[in-house]
């Protein structure tokens, strides 16, 4: 150990004096004592519990012995007493120097560790002066740790710690003669933090043990896993009172992460502290034997009776007697495996820490001291906060008094019916040139198998859904909603869904854009067959009606506006109308038009208005093509918009003119020409073109796209079919009986020309001859 960090020392002035100075009593029952020319402090759980005793006011009360040896404990011991040993016989650290040791049992009880702190802190009655050890190595356990800084702190007494990691110690403000050889949990918790982000777990649960260790420790790794992103599904703090109903929960099957007081049961994984290898350790621990050396025989008497079964009371006839020859390899004893345990590590760092200290005190060169104007200090009276920091690579401590962690990460596994921990990867705090993290996948064993645990609350949404936070659970729990239509989301875990372009929409899966399918009424769609079908054959059906019109030998005066009406629709029916008032007689009111206007004139009147608007409205009202995409979501309806409303409103308003007109006219025209059946023919079709309007309105409001196209269509359609079929089919017939009235009159008039020339010729005839004729008739 050539180079280490040096103890930091701070507090008030205080002087220590070596043991000739001061006589210390033993009054907190077993210890260990050597004397030396500085005396350490040392303060180890040797026992756990105390016993039971009854008052009986007649002595001094006293606190009960201790109960219950602890092989862990005294190992500890042993470790700090191996380091003095070893610092003794060392004659280039602190040459002419000896170090003593006083070790006190503090039973893992607090009153036992008040009662034997106490004991470093003797008031000699003959000069009242306060004789004390140096520095104090201890306490185990971070409550104790706390309560004796305290203490110590009042007196500026400098208390290194081998096993306190509470991060709360670190506060020199209330701690300020304190240091540790120990990491501070924040550490660890850093730690255990890398290895739940290593193994890309993303939901966990923390729980501790409700004292100064857990509590500080828990949150610590809380925080540092939700800055990775890791939420907390639990965060229990439990109490420290063992409840044996747990025990029948059964808790198998859970992965655990463990800090390095509890990592025992199959598959658990934990850091411990990085234990350095100290040469002689082992081969002090098995040749060590009572009465060897008689500063050690209070607590190895002990350990001798708890390996071999044997006493050292001879009056304990039903027992072995101990000889101190038993060898300890025999047995399968506890206090020789050293490599499990961490303690003898850190308790031999503590002194080897204390003894540079005071090398680097004793070797300090007037004028180059460390301290006030360069002054040194007397290793026999110097003061608390007179030992310097040099850094080195094996320990030092930061300005909290904390030193580097170096963890070891350590699986427990079972190899070959035998429990074992198996390092499989570490953490150090302070890398020199590599990753201060790793952990080996292939090496780890969870619950008997090879295969990393998942550990997250809600699988990752797929592109194509957005995440949803469940109410009242952590932010890791959540549903995936799948993108309505017209949304994407091409990630995973995307918080939101976004809108497609413009004639775009969502794929089936929603993760991605595709272009929406156009609809419209085109030649291939099969709905346009029957209506082109249709169509067509109106076109025929009006051109076999036109040409069997023009064929016709025969015709009445109405032939120029019959052409227009096949070729221009409703509006001509007004002039059917008119020619069918031309023909009333004298009487008809209507006859006094034809004053005024001729049939060419009537035509010319009511078609020049609309002729003179479609053209205004084909070159100002220009149509275009509007995507519609609200009616029919996932479909683009191609549909012609005018570019004002007003141009079908002005049409529509026309024709509706027309349409009272004729309705009008129909009826005054059947009311005058009652023998004639044209009229009736228009009134029918108007009655017909009004429940087509009335069935088609409903019908084109709810269909859309090509639906309402094709409905539009077969309206006109049937509109022309009715025009057909109500005027021009009945007009052969007509045309017929106008033919045979024709024919009528025409015999009429043949018979009257003869009853004329009969009567003529009668008048030149001699009676005899008018007599024969008669007779002959």
């Amino acid at each position: 150990v050539s180079h280490t960090c040096l103890l930091v020392l701070l507090g008030l002035k205080m002087c220590f004096v070596t043991s000739s100075d001061c006589i210390f009593s033993n009054d907190s029952g077993k210890g260990l004592r050597k004397e030396g020319d500085i005396i350490l402090g040392g303060l180890f759980p040797v026992h756990f519990g105390i016993g039971e005793k009854e008052e009986s006011f007649t002595s001094t009360p006293a606190l009960p012995g201790c109960t219950n040896f602890y092989i862990g404990g005294l190992q500890w011991v042993m470790g700090m007493v191996f380091a003095v040993n070893e610092i003794n016989e060392n004659s280039s650290l602190l040459p002419l120097t000896t170090l003593g040791y006083a070790i006190y049992d503090t039973c893992f009880n607090m009153p036992k560790t008040m009662e034997a702190s106490l004991q470093f802190m003797k008031i000699d009655s003959l000069d009242s002066k306060i004789c004390t050890h140096p520095v104090i190595v201890g306490t185990y356990g971070s409550t104790l740790a706390m309560m004796m800084a305290r203490l110590f702190g009042l007196y500026s007494i400098p208390q290194v710690s081998y096993d306190s990691s509470c991060k709360c110690l670190s506060d020199k403000s209330q701690f300020p003669s304190f240091v540790r050889t120990l990491p501070n949990t924040k550490n660890q918790a850093t730690a255990l933090a890398y290895l739940v982000q290593h193994f890309s777990w993303l939901y966990v649960g923390a729980i501790a043990v409700n004292d100064d260790y857990g509590r500080p420790a828990v949150a610590q790794f809380v925080e540092e896993t939700e800055k990775n992103g890791v939420c907390i599904a639990f965060h229990e703090i439990l109490p420290q009172v063992k409840d044996p109903e747990l025990l029948k929960y059964n808790l198998t099957g859970k992965a655990w992460l463990a800090s390095d007081g509890w990592i025992i049961s199959e598959g658990t994984m934990g850091f411990t502290f990085h234990q350095g290898k100290i040469e002689g350790l082992e081969d002090f621990f098995i040749n060590i034997r009572p009465g060897n050396d008689n500063v050690l025989n209070p607590f190895l008497n002990e350990l001798w009776e708890k390996t071999f079964d044997c006493t050292w009371n001879t009056l304990k006839s039903h027992l072995n007697l101990c000889t101190g020859n038993e060898n300890i390899l025999t047995v399968n004893s506890p206090f020789t495996e050293v490599s499990q345990f961490k303690s003898p590590y850190t308790t031999y760092l503590a002194v080897y820490s204390i003894a540079y200290g005071l090398h680097d005190l004793q070797s300090c060169q007037p004028g180059q001291g460390p301290f006030w104007n360069n002054s040194c200090t007397n290793i026999s009276n110097f003061q608390p906060w007179q030992v310097t920091q040099n850094n080195g690579n094996l320990m030092y401590f930061d300005k909290n008094g904390d030193p580097p962690a170096k963890y070891d990460l350590l699986n427990w596994q079972v190899v070959d019916g035998e429990a074992q921990f198996i390092q499989v990867g570490y953490y150090d705090s302070i890398p020199p040139f590599k990753s201060n993290f790793y952990a080996d996948y292939l090496s780890t064993i969870w619950f008997g198998y090879c295969l990393v645990p998942i550990s997250i609350c809600s699988d990752p949404c797929a592109p194509g859904t957005r995440k949803l936070a469940r109410v009242g659970q952590p932010f890791c729990c959540f549903d995936c909603i799948l993108c309505n239509k017209g949304e994407y989301s091409n990630t995973t875990n995307s918080q939101d869904c976004f809108r497609c372009q413009k004639r775009f929409g969502s794929s089936s899966q929603r993760d991605y854009c595709i272009p929406l399918p156009e609809e419209f009424l085109a030649f291939s769609d099969p709905m346009a067959v029957p209506l082109f079908a249709l169509s067509v054959l109106g076109i025929v059906f009006t051109l076999v009606i036109m040409v069997t019109l023009v064929c016709s030998q025969k015709q009445t005066n109405d032939n120029i506006w019959i052409y227009g009406v096949l070729l221009i629709g409703c509006v001509c029916l007004v002039f059917q109308l008119l020619d069918i008032c031309w023909k009333a007689n004298e009487c008809n009111p209507l006859m006094e038009i034809r004053k005024f206007f001729n049939q060419n004139t009537v035509i010319y009147l009511f078609v020049t208005p609309q002729l003179i608007f479609d053209v205004l409205w084909a070159l100002l009202g220009f149509s275009h093509i509007s995507y519609n995409t609200n009616d029919r979501p996932g479909n683009i309806i191609l549909e012609c918009v005018d570019s004002s409303i007003a141009w079908s409103i002005c049409a529509l308003a026309y024709l509706v003119i027309l349409f009272i007109i004729c309705c009008s006219l129909a009826s005054k025209a059947q009311c005058y020409l009652p023998s004639v059946g044209e009229p009736r023919f228009i009134t029918f079709y108007m009655y017909f073109c009004i429940l087509v309007t009335v069935a088609f309105i409903p019908a084109y409001i709810t269909t859309q796209g090509k639906f309402a196209v094709a409905t539009e269509i077969f309206t006109i359609i049937l509109i022309n079919y009715g025009l057909l079929v109500s005027i021009f089919v009945p007009k052969p017939r007509e045309r017929e009986k106008e033919r045979e009235r024709e024919r009528t009159r025409e015999r009429e008039k043949e018979r009257e020309r003869e009853r004329t020339r009969t009567r003529e010729h009668k008048g030149t005839m001699s009676p005899s001859t008018e007599q024969s004729i008669q007779k002959t008739s």
